[in-house]
C-alpha cells in the first residue's frame, strides 16, 4: 500500500469512530441501560477526578411510586451536557464502582439502597466508604429506611438506620411541609423554589453533632435540601426532596440535582479530608492538614482564617490550579494567655464563586469547630519524702520531673507549708526529658503535730503548671526517737567530762606536787632540766611554776639569764643571780636589765638599792 492510499483508509476510520462516538452519546442521552454490556467503563483512576454513578436497577422496587427511572434518565442527559463522567448503575455494578472510586458521587434515585451496600445495621459498607470520603446525593424517600432486594421487596429498617449510618440522631418527619430557600441554595440550584417535603434534618441536632452542613431550603429548624458530613467521617451526605406524596415535577427535582452537583462538586473545591488534633501541650504547636481538590475546570483561590480565644489564628490563602489536589498543613500554639482547659478552635474555608446569575461573590466552603484541651507540657512523680517528720528538724523532698516536650525552658519550684514551715522558692531549667529533683526545708520547732499538706507549686513565666499537695505527718519533737535518748546521752556526756575534769584535776595535783617539792630542794633550777625530769614540756612546766608563784606556794622567782633561758630561782640567791647576770652583760640600762631577766624595772631598781645600802655598811 502506498504512502496516500495508506492516509485515505487512516482518515475514513478516524472518520467512523467519530461518527460511533457521536451516535453512541446521543443514545445514551434518550435511554436508560442498565444492563452491564451499555455501561461505560470506568477504573480506579491517579488522577484527580469525580465520576459519577446513578443507581437504578429494575429489579428493585420504590417504596412508592416515584418513577425513578425517568429521573436517572434525565439526570444522565443533563450531567453529561455538563462533559461530566457519569455511570447509570444496577446494584452489583453500584457496588463495583464504589469500591474502585472512593472519591466519587453517587446519586440514589429510587428512594432505597439495595442490599449489595447497606445491610441495616453498624458498619456496613456504605457507612465506611462515607466515611472514607464519598459523596452520597439521595433522594425519593426518607434515607436508610429501607433495605432493597433484588427480588422486588423492601424491607424496613427504620429510622435507626440512618443513625447507623451516619451515627447521629437528626431525622425530622412531617408531611407536605413548605421549605424556603437560602442564599446558598438560591446560588447552587437552577430554578430554586419554595416547596413542599416530607423528611428534613434537624440542624440544631447538626450543630450538637459539631458536623459540617450547608442548608439550602429550610423551615425553621428543619432543612431540605441539605448537605452534611457523617459524624466523624470525610464524606459528605446531601438529601434533595424527600416526598410521600410528591407535586414536584421529576424534570424540576432533575434540574435541581443535576445544576446542584455541578455547581457545588464541579465550580467548588471540595475538602476531602481534614486531619486535626484533640490536645497540645502549652508552649508547642499543633498541626492540621486539609485537602483541597479542585475538580473544576477553572483556578480557584481558597482563603483559611480561624477564630479562637487562646490559639494562634490562621488567615492564608492557596491556589488552586484545575484539577488538583494539595494538602495544605498550618500550626497553631496556645497563647500566653491560655489555661489547661479544652477550648474552640474553628476553621473557615472560603472561595471565588461565580454563580447561576453570573454574580461574583465569597462563599463558605467549609467550616469546622474542634475541641482541643491544652496540657501542661510538665508532670511529676516518684515522690520521696520520710514517713514522719518532727518539729525542729530538716528534711529532704525528691521527686521526678516529666517534660513532654522538646523545648527547654525554666520553672520556678515553690514548696508551700501553712503552719509549719516558711515557703521556699528555687527555679530549674528543664533540658532533659526527666530531670531529678530535690529540695530540703525544716519544720518549724513550734510546729504542732498532726496531718498537713505539703503543697508543690510549679510555675513558668507566672502561669500555674502545676499545684500538687502530698500528705506529711508530724510529729512533736518529744516523740523524736533522738529527742528521747537526749538526756541520757547528755548525762553520759556530762558525768563523762566531770570524770574527765576530776582525773585531770588529780593529776594536776600530783604534778603540782611534785614541782614543788624539787623546786623547794633546789636554789636554782633550769626548766628546761625540770621538764626533762618530769617528761613534760617546758611550756607547760612553766605554767605550773608562775601558778605556784603566784599563790605563794613557793618563795622564788622564774627568771632568765643572759642567754634567754628560763630557771626557777630561790629569793635568796636572786641578788647573786642578778650581779652574776648583770657582770656578764656589761650593761648599766636599768631597763635593758630587767627585758633580758624577765624582772619588772621597779622590782630590780629595790633589790639593786638594797644590795648598794648593804655594801656601805
Amino acid at each position: 500500500m502506498n504512502r496516500r492510499n495508506w492516509i485515505f483508509m487512516s482518515c475514513l476510520i478516524m472518520l467512523f469512530l467519530f461518527t460511533m462516538g457521536i451516535s453512541l452519546r446521543k443514545s445514551s442521552l434518550n435511554q436508560v441501560n442498565t444492563s452491564r454490556a451499555h455501561v461505560m467503563p470506568y477504573q480506579a483512576s491517579n488522577t484527580v477526578s469525580l465520576p459519577i454513578g446513578i443507581f437504578y436497577d429494575g429489579n428493585y422496587s420504590e417504596p412508592w411510586n416515584f418513577n425513578a427511572k425517568l429521573l436517572t434518565s434525565y439526570l444522565n442527559t443533563s450531567l453529561r451536557s455538563w462533559n461530566l463522567t457519569v455511570f447509570v448503575l444496577n446494584a452489583t455494578e453500584l457496588r463495583n464502582f464504589m469500591e474502585m472510586n472512593p472519591l466519587s458521587i453517587v446519586i440514589i434515585t429510587m428512594g432505597i439502597a439495595p442490599e449489595t451496600i447497606w445491610n441495616g445495621s453498624e458498619n456496613s459498607f456504605i457507612e465506611t466508604w462515607l466515611d472514607n470520603g464519598g459523596i452520597l446525593v439521595w433522594t425519593g424517600c426518607q434515607e436508610f429506611y429501607w433495605i432493597g432486594y433484588e427480588s422486588g421487596q423492601n424491607i424496613p429498617v427504620g429510622d435507626i438506620g440512618a443513625v447507623y449510618v451516619l451515627d447521629m440522631e437528626y431525622i425530622q418527619t412531617i408531611s407536605n411541609q413548605y421549605v424556603y430557600p437560602t442564599s446558598f441554595g438560591m446560588n447552587l440550584f437552577s430554578n430554586f423554589s419554595a416547596h413542599t417535603t416530607d423528611v428534613f434534618a434537624s440542624i440544631s441536632a447538626l450543630d450538637d453533632a459539631n458536623v459540617y452542613y450547608e442548608v439550602y431550603a429550610k423551615k425553621g429548624d428543619w432543612g431540605d435540601p441539605i448537605l452534611f458530613q457523617p459524624r466523624g467521617g470525610k464524606g459528605y451526605f446531601v438529601r434533595i426532596h424527600a416526598d410521600w406524596n410528591d407535586q414536584l415535577p421529576i424534570q424540576n427535582l432533575s434540574t435541581w440535582i443535576s445544576s446542584y452537583i455541578y455547581q457545588r462538586f464541579f465550580k467548588l473545591p471540595l475538602i476531602t479530608d481534614l486531619s486535626s488534633i484533640q490536645e497540645i501541650y502549652f508552649l508547642s504547636s499543633g498541626e492540621f492538614s486539609i485537602n483541597i481538590t479542585n475538580f473544576s475546570e477553572n483556578y480557584n483561590s481558597v482563603y483559611i482564617n480561624s477564630s479562637s480565644d487562646a490559639f494562634s489564628l490562621i488567615n492564608m490563602s492557596v491556589i488552586m490550579p484545575s484539577g488538583t489536589m494539595k494538602r495544605v498543613s498550618f500550626f497553631i500554639q496556645p497563647l500566653d494567655s491560655a489555661r489547661f482547659q479544652q477550648y474552640i478552635f474553628q476553621i473557615n474555608l472560603f472561595c471565588n464563586y461565580t454563580n447561576l446569575q453570573n454574580s461574583t461573590q465569597i462563599l463558605q466552603i467549609y467550616s469546622q469547630r474542634f475541641y482541643i484541651t491544652i496540657q501542661v507540657p510538665i508532670s511529676i512523680d516518684n515522690f520521696t519524702k520520710p514517713e514522719k517528720m518532727y518539729s525542729g528538724s530538716t528534711y529532704v523532698l525528691s521527686f521526678t520531673i516529666q517534660k513532654h516536650i522538646n523545648d527547654t525552658f525554666n520553672v520556678e519550684i515553690i514548696l508551700i507549708g501553712k503552719g509549719y514551715m516558711n515557703e521556699i522558692k528555687t527555679s530549674i531549667y528543664l533540658k532533659e526529658n526527666k530531670t531529678e529533683f530535690q529540695i530540703m526545708f525544716s519544720i518549724q520547732m513550734m510546729a504542732k503535730s498532726g496531718s498537713y499538706e505539703l503543697l508543690i507549686r510549679i510555675y513558668h513565666n507566672d502561669v500555674l503548671f502545676l499545684d500538687v499537695d502530698t500528705p506529711i505527718q508530724i510529729l512533736s519533737i518529744f516523740q523524736n526517737p533522738w529527742f528521747q535518748t537526749f538526756p541520757i546521752v547528755l548525762s553520759v556526756i556530762l558525768f563523762s567530762l566531770l570524770g574527765f575534769f576530776l582525773i585531770q584535776r588529780k593529776r594536776r595535783k600530783v604534778l603540782e606536787s611534785e614541782i614543788i617539792s624539787i623546786l623547794k630542794s633546789k636554789n636554782i633550777i633550769f626548766l628546761k632540766k625540770l621538764a626533762e625530769i618530769l617528761k613534760i614540756k617546758e611550756k607547760k612546766i612553766q605554767k605550773y611554776v608562775k601558778s605556784c608563784i603566784r599563790r605563794s606556794l613557793i618563795d622564788g622567782y622564774l627568771v632568765r639569764n643572759e642567754k634567754q633561758e628560763n630557771l626557777y630561782i630561790q629569793k635568796a640567791e636572786l641578788q647573786n643571780f642578778i650581779l652574776t647576770t648583770i657582770s656578764k652583760m656589761k650593761s648599766t640600762d636599768l631597763y635593758q636589765i630587767a627585758k633580758t631577766l624577765n624582772l619588772n624595772p621597779e622590782e630590780l631598781e629595790i633589790i639593786l638599792s638594797s644590795h648598794i645600802e648593804l655594801t656601805k655598811l
